[in-house]
């Protein structure tokens, strides 16, 4: 009984500190950009950090939320659970986009490297990035408006 008490008290514990979230959020975050950042936290069901950035967990995804001011202004997803991604080889970015909800085949592509690469979203106003950004890292995919905006000369 003193066992299962301690990992209940356990899990409890591990899921307020690692701030583990609903998958749903994590697999389309570029939706939450300019939310107001209490919002997207509300949404997401994680507190802000001391700097008023957000970040939770899935089983699939490491989930930031960039603050800009008092609104999410950038979203960086990294894939967990996936092997490694290597700067010398290509990477699968149709793929991680589409588990992301996007299809890069209505994306436009503006970079084109075996270890980033990188669209413009018009139908979202985003640019898109993803890459590998160290040998043996994890797969990432970021999302930035004030980027795309200032790529596009919309300031």
């Amino acid at each position: 009984m003193d066992i299962r008490c301690a990992a209940l008290g356990f899990a409890l514990l591990a899921t307020s500190t690692l701030a583990l979230a609903d998958g749903n959020q994590a697999k389309m975050p570029y939706n939450l950009i300019d939310l107001p950042v209490k919002e997207a936290a509300s949404r997401v069901g994680v507190q802000p950090n001391q700097a008023n950035n957000i970040t939770f967990d899935t089983d699939k995804h490491h989930v930031f939320l960039e603050a800009d001011g008092s609104t999410v202004g950038y979203a960086d997803v990294e894939f967990r659970g996936n092997p490694p991604c290597s700067q010398k080889q290509a990477i699968d970015s149709a793929t991680a986009l589409q588990s992301l909800g996007i299809d890069a085949k209505e994306l436009e592509l503006a970079i084109d490297k075996p270890d980033n690469h990188t669209y413009y979203d018009h139908k979202r106003s985003l640019k898109v990035s993803v890459s590998c950004n160290y040998e043996g890292a994890p797969l990432t995919v970021g999302f930035s408006r004030k980027q795309y905006n200032v790529l596009m000369g919309n300031r």
